[in-house]
């Protein structure tokens, strides 16, 4: 089939004063399963691996790295969440980091709570030790962000050396909101990545025009997209892929309205509207690769697509991505495609800006050339993640600085599943 396509208090390690920190002393918690992991306590994965003093616990689908997060809500005030006892750690590093995410209604534009981290291993003479605070305001609401504490090196030499089993992680909870807070990977050793390593990066950004608000499902949708697409280009690379930014999706807000996005170059407005609020030229950028998603809808004869190191979308796939109703730019019907096609066409655009053309093949007007239809670079895009780059692809993609080999904890195991 040929068809022409456009398209992240100081310590006091012994005897700390709890108040010093802000942390009461240890509660007893109750009996937890032994079938919990050190993997399944860190990464959230099990309501069984924490308990609180306040609120409400619950599994929570949207997450960064496993199978589910923390849901954390009705706090509204002080809490503190207890994990359940964590056996020897493999490694400990002197920097931890916590996702979480914030709920979109924050009842103090000025003030988002803050959160405080301890541990406790008395087999190694660890009683209540204070890691570190975060302040939450200003951080991104609706999207996981990262929160890095610095250990002490007191700490990481207890737990770096010996054999333990009375390991329990404190995190003391200080939200104005009764919302639910997300809570994911906790990592305290030299962990893999969960968006990878390459300072090369894919940058993903969801720009807002005047008129309309921020939608975390359009947030949550590109995040597990990108990750998918990770892992389907480690799946064809042999281990290779690109690193994502982060936090991974950058929420940008324009003074312009989508009126003026659609009137002039749809394409070339959203990339220079992307370039001043930003301040980095991203239509040539060596070190990055830029996914511009536009909450505006794409007009008739006025598309978007893949030019130099950034490819623009409209509306549309932000809509095709989360699942809403999908409507065509000129025929005006709606399009019935799954989720997994707006991954496909956010895999598409980004090979263009690795330096991916269009199977030739596939261009050309000999009947006796055999055009390769399920390549991701055609319209496997459709059919993702039943697609595959084409043998002129792998060199080019082999060789991109942008493409290097990851060890990323995981990635989405499907791509059809909608991220609420």
């Amino acid at each position: 089939m040929k068809m022409f396509l456009s398209r992240m208090c100081s310590l006091a390690f012994f005897a700390l004063a709890a108040c010093s920190a802000g942390i009461e002393p240890e509660n007893e918690v109750g009996q937890t399963s032994s079938a919990l992991t050190n993997s399944d306590i860190l990464g959230f994965e099990s309501v069984a691996g924490w308990s609180t003093t306040r609120g409400v616990l619950s599994s929570n689908t949207n997450h960064v790295q496993g199978a589910a997060s923390l849901g954390v809500s009705n706090v509204a005030g002080n809490a503190q969440l207890t994990s359940a006892p964590v056996s020897t750690l493999s490694s400990v590093s002197s920097t931890w980091s916590l996702r979480i995410q914030l709920p979109t209604s924050q009842p103090n534009p000025y003030w988002y709570g803050n959160i405080q981290l301890a541990v406790n291993a008395p087999s190694r003479g660890v009683y209540s030790a204070y890691i570190g605070q975060k302040d939450l305001t200003g951080l991104p609401l609706g999207s996981f962000q990262k929160l890095d504490f610095s250990v002490p090196p007191a700490v990481v030499s207890a737990l770096g050396s010996g054999s333990y089993s009375d390991l329990r992680f404190i995190l003391t909870l200080n939200f104005p909101s009764a919302g639910t807070y997300l809570l994911d990977d906790l990592s305290v050793g030299n962990a893999t990545s969960t968006v990878g390593t390459n300072p090369r990066k894919v940058h993903v950004v969801y720009l807002i025009p005047s008129e309309k608000t921020l939608q975390t499902t359009y947030v949550k949708n590109l995040q597990t997209g990108a990750r998918h697409l990770q892992g389907f280009f480690s799946s064809k690379l042999a281990g290779k892929t690109f690193t994502l930014t982060d936090p991974i999706v950058t929420v940008l807000n324009s003074t312009h309205d989508s009126a003026w996005f659609a009137s002039g170059s749809f394409h070339y407005n959203i990339v220079d509207e992307v370039s001043a609020l930003t301040g980095v030229d991203v239509f040539n950028d060596p070190d990055g690769r830029w996914l511009l998603y536009a909450d505006v809808q794409g007009p008739c004869g006025n598309g978007t697509g893949a030019t130099a190191s950034v490819a623009t979308f409209p509306a549309q796939d932000l809509q095709g991505l989360a699942q809403q109703p999908v409507f065509g730019a000129c025929s005006g019907e709606q399009d019935f495609a799954g989720r997994c096609r707006w991954v496909g066409g956010m895999g598409h655009e980004l090979g263009h800006t690795l330096g991916l053309p269009h199977p030739s093949a596939c261009e050309d007007s000999d009947p006796a050339t055999v055009c390769p239809d399920q390549a991701l670079m055609w319209i496997g895009y459709t059919t993702y993640p039943d697609a595959f780059f084409t043998q002129n692809d792998l060199p080019t993609l082999n060789s991109s600085p942008l493409i290097q080999l990851e060890n990323i904890s995981s990635f989405p195991s499907t791509c059809s599943v909608v991220a609420n």
